[in-house]
């Protein structure tokens, strides 16, 4: 889900997973990059999913100071949390 959205919204795709324990999960960059330039312009991509609903700036919070201890990397952080609580929908119908 976190891939999808940073790729609609932001224009990245998933470049290369990270080391664990870098405070972020994955490198994003342009889509259409490759060769030398798959690595130009890319960004930390710390991803999170919670269950309760109403938490989900808390949570995002949480994250983004994660990623602070990969600062010294010098590129930009994205972090997108995904909020799976009940599901909802509504449909309406105009005749």
């Amino acid at each position: 889900m976190a891939t999808l959205l940073v790729e609609q919204h932001l224009g990245v795709t998933v470049v290369e997973r990270s080391v664990k324990g870098t405070g972020f999960d994955y490198y994003v960059g342009k889509s259409d990059a490759s060769g030398d330039d798959l690595f130009q312009n890319v960004k930390r991509l710390e991803v999170s999913s919670i269950i309760q609903t109403g938490n989900i700036k808390g949570r995002v919070k949480k994250k983004l100071a994660q990623t602070r201890r990969s600062d010294n990397t010098g590129l930009p952080a994205v972090v997108v949390v995904v909020e799976y609580g009940p599901p909802r929908a509504e449909v309406a119908d105009h005749a």
